[in-house]
C-alpha cells in the first residue's frame, strides 16, 4: 500500500533494511545480538597463572592458561585441528599485554 508520503524516488534508492516494519527490525536487531554474543571470544576466564609460558606479543613470562571445550566456541578456521578427537583446546591470555591465543599442540623438549 503506498500513501504518497514517500517520493518514487526515495522509495526506489531505500534500502530492505529501511523498507523493513518495525517488528522486522527488532527481530534483526535480536538475531544480530544474539549472533554476536555467540561468536565472541571468551572474556574474563579465570586461568592458572604461569611463568613458563612466554607472550607471542610482549615476550614476557606472565600468562594464564586454561582449557575450553572446542565445541563451545565459534572457532575461526586456523584453529580447527585435523585429529577430531582433540576436544580441548588450550587458551593462554597474557597477563601483561592482554594477548589471547589457542594451543592445541605441545611440544615437549
Amino acid at each position: 500500500f503506498f500513501s504518497g508520503t514517500l517520493s518514487p524516488k526515495a522509495f526506489a534508492e531505500m534500502t530492505a533494511m529501511e523498507m523493513a516494519s518495525d517488528e522486522l527490525k527488532q527481530l534483526r536487531a535480536l538475531y544480530t545480538e544474539s549472533s554476536v554474543r555467540e561468536h565472541q571470544l571468551p572474556q574474563g576466564i579465570s586461568g592458572t597463572q604461569t611463568n613458563k609460558i612466554k607472550c607471542r606479543r610482549c615476550d614476557r613470562f606472565d600468562c594464564s592458561v586454561t582449557t575450553i571445550a572446542r565445541g563451545a566456541l565459534f572457532l575461526p578456521g586456523w584453529v580447527r585441528s585435523t585429529n577430531p578427537d582433540e576436544q580441548m583446546l588450550t587458551y593462554v591470555i597474557c597477563n601483561a599485554c592482554g594477548e589471547q591465543w589457542y594451543h592445541s599442540r605441545w611440544a615437549c623438549l
